[in-house]
């Protein structure tokens, strides 16, 4: 299931290309660096220097309070994050971090704005644009507390819950990036997307050298590609990265952050994904945890394992294909949690 969790735009992508160059170009403004080597030699860490003034920047635009201002601690590894203002005018401003990352915030909110209608705690957003190419999201700060350790039952509860209140948000009217390469019917999408990845299995297929599967267990992977084909799937929005660290503690309930990876797929067997993977590789969550989240999402563990395990499977070398087509630099790391995850499953 890559391709419906994985961005899909090429890192050679003109669009891409020109946005880092002008997010460069940008840093180079706000911090007074010269000429074109500086350019070269400052990449990302130029353009983490220059971001509290394009904060500044975007406060302005939007009639917000430029200071005080500072960077939110522990606000993940896909954007940066800053608070503006103080006391109940604060507002949280977010600018990727990878300057090759498609742009998210469009998906981001659209599903923000469906969110509540829905019965889906989420923060409000204040604005959306680009500073010189260089995307941006404003939303209205929440104020709550991360879950804490010995909360995780009560955070995948609500997770699951929440995740299944996702489902019946209907994605017809949603932007593009909600869809994969396939098109926008659910359906045929999912089909054509087992047949390619069926199709990539040949004599020749890069993943055997690389070491993700030995060539005698080829015929039991297409086997069970193809055998999906005659399974039928419910097709739905899913919020993408359900995970504690999305969920914020308030005194009003949980409130879910980062829709940014939203994506049109078959429900709840995404999700349920998702958090097996990083069961079976990481050890989080829990099995009890697994248990709490998948019941809440009214899907029983037990009664999809078998097809979450074809599933697991596809899933494992879609990625691998994705980075050797689009993130060269992101195939190290893919190719290892392939291996972990077919390893996890006798294969």
């Amino acid at each position: 299931m890559g391709e419906f969790l994985c961005a899909t735009a090429t890192t050679n992508s003109p669009n891409l290309v020109a946005r880092a160059t002008r997010t460069a170009d940008l840093a180079i403004r706000f911090t007074g660096l010269g000429d074109g080597s500086d350019r070269r030699r400052m990449g990302n860490d130029g353009v983490v220097g220059a971001l509290p003034e394009m904060v500044r920047e975007i406060a302005r635009r939007h009639g917000l309070p430029p200071e005080p201002l500072a960077p939110l601690p522990g606000s993940g590894s896909v954007n940066h994050v800053f608070i503006l203002g103080s006391g109940r005018q604060r507002y949280v401003v977010r600018i990727p971090i990878d300057i090759l990352r498609p742009d998210e915030f469009q998906v981001e909110q659209w599903c923000l704005e469906q969110a509540p209608r829905h019965g889906i705690a989420s923060p409000r957003v204040m604005g959306r644009g680009d500073v010189s190419g260089t995307p941006y999201l404003i939303l209205a700060y929440v104020e709550g507390r991360t879950c804490e350790e010995q909360h995780a039952l009560e955070a995948w509860e609500a997770l699951g819950r929440y995740g299944r209140l996702t489902y019946s948000i209907d994605y017809a009217t949603g932007p593009d990036q909600l869809f994969t390469r396939f098109g926008r019917d659910p359906d045929e999408a999912w089909r054509l997307h087992l047949h390619y990845n069926a199709d990539q299995l040949t004599g020749t297929d890069p993943l055997i050298e690389l070491g993700v599967y030995p060539s005698t267990k080829q015929p039991g992977i297409r086997a069970m590609i193809t055998g999906l084909l005659g399974h039928s799937f419910n097709h739905g929005l899913r919020h993408g990265d359900l995970a504690p660290r999305n969920l914020l503690v308030t005194v009003d309930g949980p409130v879910l952050l980062d829709w940014g990876q939203a994506t049109v797929g078959p429900v709840p067997h995404g999700d349920l994904l998702d958090a097996l993977r990083s069961h079976l590789v990481e050890g989080r969550p829990t099995a009890e945890e697994l248990d709490v989240f998948s019941a809440a999402l009214g899907a029983p563990l037990g009664a999809f394992r078998d097809v979450l395990n074809h599933l697991l499977v596809v899933d494992a070398l879609d990625r691998v294909r994705w980075a050797l087509d689009k993130r060269p630099d992101r195939l190290a790391g893919l190719v290892k949690s392939a291996r972990d995850t077919l390893h996890s499953l006798s294969l």
